[in-house]
């Protein structure tokens, strides 16, 4: 997730392991339960800030990672420094300007899907981070999911003959309750539920079909 991360933020000083990387969490709801995999992702790699609003997120953040900075926006996060990269897992519309900020100041970022709620919104994030230089990772961890991954091998060893068509049919947990009772119900926040979760469709399809 995180391999080619530079160390660039030296904001705070005094030494450190070459290997370190020093990475905050932009946005403590459910999405943030990828940050507890960072280390294993990248040996050297720590949690040591949290941004989150709301007082219930900072909380959360604290509790989780004992210790850590944490932080009502990214201005201060920023102020403070100290860091290399961010896992951004915030509501959708909040996307364009946290990446923005996050990669104007020459930190890595790591973007949960979808890159953001407009084209041109999106297109502000790519240029951001083409400007700057920072890596810019967009999360569409499905494509790394077991049952997707063997569904790869499968057409890759031949075992379904020459495959033509890839077709989904994708379901909304919970009686649609994950969508339709929280921001996600807002589509001027999400660009709407298609956006939300087809964007993981469309880059299975494109994975299993090789395209």
């Amino acid at each position: 997730m995180l391999h080619d991360v530079r160390m660039r933020n030296d904001a705070k000083p005094g030494p450190r392991p070459s290997d370190e990387v020093r990475v905050a969490i932009v946005g403590f709801g459910a999405r943030s339960a990828i940050a507890a995999h960072v280390p294993a992702a990248r040996p050297g790699a720590r949690i040591v800030a949290a941004v989150d609003p709301d007082p219930a997120g900072r909380a959360r953040a604290s509790s989780a990672f004992p210790g850590i900075a944490v932080h009502a926006d990214i201005d201060s996060l920023l102020r403070a420094g100290g860091i290399d990269a961010a896992v951004v897992t915030s509501p959708d519309d909040t996307h364009e300007q946290v990446a923005c900020a996050l990669l104007g100041a020459g930190v890595a970022v790591y973007l949960e899907k979808p890159l953001a709620i407009s084209l041109e919104a999106a297109d502000r994030v790519l240029t951001a981070a083409a400007r700057c230089g920072a890596p810019l990772y967009v999360g569409h961890n499905f494509r790394h999911a077991a049952v997707v991954r063997q569904m790869r091998q499968v057409i890759e060893r031949g075992e379904i003959g020459d495959v033509k068509t890839v077709w989904v049919r994708h379901f909304v947990g919970n009686g649609g309750d994950y969508y339709y009772k929280d921001w996600h119900a807002d589509r001027a926040r999400t660009g709407s539920l298609l956006l939300q979760k087809a964007s993981h469709d469309i880059d299975v399809i494109h994975y299993l079909a090789n395209g």
